[in-house]
């Protein structure tokens, strides 16, 4: 599988996010990239919370109770959405 998606519902990447801001996956481009962010607990209709996002780097992301770094590149392949659905 190369993508797991709603894109219907989704309204940007994770690069989209404003800081401080509570979000919800709504899919995750790229094959391998779904199996290993799964295992981080990153799944489709999970809330996330933006922590920090800065011009250059990794951004920092809320997920339950653990932060999670993730690169701009892996970042911009996580779709969001505003809304749960």
């Amino acid at each position: 599988m190369d993508q797991i998606y709603d894109q219907e519902n989704a309204d940007g990447n994770l690069l989209s996010a404003n800081p401080g801001e509570e979000i919800y996956l709504k899919g995750i481009e790229g094959k391998g990239l779904i199996g290993r962010l799964a295992a981080l607990g990153l799944l489709p209709g999970i809330k996330l919370k933006m922590i920090r996002k800065r011009r250059h780097g990794p951004v920092l992301i809320l997920v339950q109770k653990t932060r999670i770094a993730l690169g701009r590149d892996i970042a911009q392949r996580v779709l969001i959405g505003r809304e749960a659905t």
